[in-house]
């Protein structure tokens, strides 16, 4: 358990108290890059409470207080909303600093405004640069300039939370990675569900399930937790994106601490902007039912109709969401890191890896990228908005810009949650899409898709690039002895399996790894 919270635990049950307001808190999703580019972005939430939160430790990575670190449940943040018109100080410490609460800061950005009334968005280019390291971001609330907030604030005076009348108050803290201009090392861009947690996507109710589950009762894949922890001992940048909702934000960094697997950034889905786009649609329309009905109405219901249909649809499908993360993020990177991508066949996490490659290629004119994602069709779905599409065109300029057109894909790794879905077929299901990506794959220009079928094979294929050791590996495969996966028993058998058809670049792990494996 991480060391804030390494206190003298409160009563172990305090269902029976009632709430008496909101905390607020700060919530950022982390940040790694170079000094002259790296970005930090957040939000300050309220959150309800119970008395007894007030007077106990909060976690500083998830901002939940101690009570809750094994059972907050996700839906409890569902209905959170952000609050608006803040105004910050963000003080730098070193991230090994021994008292952040009250260590002085080496350097400070003031003056923090929110960027669109809620999110809070800190270019570190505008303020002294960063030398290379790990650092801890101290948030205090300086202020908020919403007067609609302030009128909401109003109904919580006095009901034993004065936080809303405090200036200067500290609301959470933050992590940020500055990496040198030269850094060539890989950096892992993981995804979540069916990756790391066994989280049953595929149907209603394993949704519902992961809304109401708590975090202890969040269980990972066999050996995953193991695999991240070895990564991040060899200091990997390590960031994990998912089309999960934003307010699984706490849930999931209470299990991260859970397992004590340590990160960069963990970057989840914002529901709001597909609601109110549908919204302002909605309202174009009415607004302009004249114009409508002059013009060709079939063809601007049409349009229409499209516009609301993929923007309900882009509120569960996850291709141009995950695009737009992977892109931002490469935009902040050295020019010479190269990437690891890891994900799932249980949706759409191996084309979003292979496209993303051929954007940064340039493989398609920076004048055709808006109308080819426009009319993407991946699996039957049109999932990318024209305003979504128009995005990815302008964050795939930006990095042919910064870094011209370069792929640092070294691999890409899907964890074949779904059995009948090999590489084979997953290649397959690309090239139906867009047939010119396989002569790249072919060329080598672009990395394929390696299906993966346990915890174990994954750490065997990291040993390959020289990620891992031989003591990672064993370690891995310790973890996934004696667990079940998809029905199977993971025994020795079934590890040595693995180890005899998996193409080993050096020959001499093989029999290392066999070894090693029946001594256990």
């Amino acid at each position: 358990m991480s060391d804030e919270n390494q206190q003298t635990p409160p009563p172990s049950d305090s269902s029976d108290v009632p709430v008496v307001g909101r905390r607020r808190i700060a919530l950022l999703g982390g940040a790694c890059g170079t000094a002259k580019r790296v970005r930090i972005t957040g939000q300050i939430l309220d959150v309800p409470v119970l008395q007894s939160h007030l007077n106990e430790p909060w976690s500083r990575t998830a901002m939940l207080p101690q009570s809750l670190a094994r059972r907050f449940r996700a839906v409890q943040d569902a209905g959170i909303n952000p609050v608006r018109g803040p105004r910050l100080r963000i003080e730098v410490l070193h991230a090994d600093t021994e008292h952040p609460e009250t260590d002085a800061p080496f350097t400070v950005w003031d003056d923090i405004h929110a960027k669109g009334g809620t999110s809070f968005s800190i270019d570190a280019v505008d303020f002294p640069p960063l030398p290379p390291g790990e650092y801890l971001l101290r948030i205090s609330l300086l202020a908020v300039e919403s007067i609609r907030q302030h009128m909401t604030d109003l109904a919580y005076l006095g009901t034993g939370s004065s936080q809303y009348s405090q200036k200067d108050t500290v609301v959470g803290y933050g992590k940020l990675r500055v990496l040198a201009d030269d850094f060539d090392g890989p950096v892992i861009m993981s995804d979540i569900d069916q990756t790391f947690l066994d989280t049953k996507i595929d149907s209603r109710q394993g949704l519902m399930d992961a809304l109401f589950e708590r975090i202890e009762s969040k269980r990972p894949l066999p050996g995953m937790e193991q695999f991240y922890r070895d990564l991040r001992k060899e200091g990997i940048p390590l960031f994990f994106v998912s089309a999960s909702p934003s307010f699984f934000r706490r849930t999931l960094e209470g299990v991260f601490d859970r397992f004590q697997i340590g990160h960069d950034g963990l970057f989840l889905k914002n529901l709001l902007g597909p609601i109110n786009n549908i919204v302002r649609k909605t309202f174009e329309v009415l607004s302009n039912i004249e114009e409508y009905m002059t013009q060709n109405m079939s063809d601007a219901m049409e349009r229409s109709a499209k516009f609301l249909g993929s923007t309900m649809q882009s509120m569960v499908d996850q291709i141009a969401y995950k695009l737009t993360v992977l892109l931002e993020q490469r935009t902040m990177m050295p020019a010479q890191a190269s990437e690891i991508l890891i994900g799932d066949n249980t949706e759409s996490d191996y084309f979003i890896f292979t496209i993303y490659q051929h954007l940064l290629l340039g493989a398609i004119p920076p004048d055709q990228i808006e109308d080819f994602f426009y009319h993407l069709n991946f699996h039957d779905r049109e999932a990318i908005t024209r305003d979504s599409a128009r995005r990815i065109a302008t964050l795939t300029e930006k990095n042919l810009t910064v870094h011209g057109p370069l792929n640092p894909v070294q691999a890409v790794w899907i964890h074949q949650a779904r059995p009948e879905t090999g590489t084979d077929q997953m290649l397959a299901s690309i090239t139906e899409a867009v047939a010119e990506i396989r002569p790249r794959i072919e060329a080598g220009e672009i990395r394929p898709p390696i299906a993966y079928s346990n915890a174990f094979e994954l750490a065997l294929l990291a040993l390959n690039e020289s990620l891992f050791d031989a003591g990672s590996v064993l370690r891995v495969a310790q973890a996934c002895l004696g667990q079940v996966l998809r029905d199977e028993q993971l025994d020795r058998p079934t590890l040595l399996a693995v180890v005899d058809r998996f193409p080993f670049k050096k020959q001499v792990h093989r029999e290392q790894i066999k070894k090693a494996l029946a001594e256990f």
